[in-house]
């Protein structure tokens, strides 16, 4: 979709605004779902449950971070990039720096940073940015990431 948001620049800021969002979600998403894989909740039942609630988003609903859930997206093939997490710590670092420069508060964004950052730092930057679910779930997994 095209949108007109506003003078020149003004469609770059939203992008970052949306991404920005999308990569916090991301990690909501993700310790969400690795909550309930601790606490033997059923996966594929908590995640139909989220996508017919207020847990809804577009990680949950169109590109969960976890295998299994829906055919066809990158945590189902080994976290092979649509979009990757190179990219997002880049679009977050944008983000951080353009709230700086405008005096607004994102301490999420922040926070999505710096784990992005680490996971980039760590060598997963060509891999899928919905792979951070690796990072936040830690000893929960029971299967490798490729």
């Amino acid at each position: 979709n095209i949108y007109h948001a506003g003078e020149i620049g003004s469609g770059n800021g939203a992008k970052i605004c949306n991404n920005m969002s999308l990569g916090i979600t991301m990690i909501a998403a993700s310790e969400s779902l690795m909550l309930a894989r601790r606490l033997n909740i059923d996966i594929k039942k908590v995640h139909e449950i989220m996508k017919n609630a207020s847990g809804n988003s577009w990680p949950i609903s169109v590109y969960p971070p976890l295998p299994g859930l829906i055919e066809g997206t990158p945590s189902n093939n080994k976290y092979k990039p649509g979009f990757s997490a190179g990219m997002m710590n880049k679009d977050l670092k944008l983000a951080n720096e353009c709230a700086k420069n405008a005096n607004a508060s994102t301490p999420l964004g922040e926070m999505a940073l710096e784990i992005y950052s680490k996971f980039c730092e760590d060598g997963n930057g060509s891999k899928d940015f919905s792979a951070i679910s690796k990072v936040i779930g830690g000893d929960a997994w029971n299967y490798p990431i490729e």
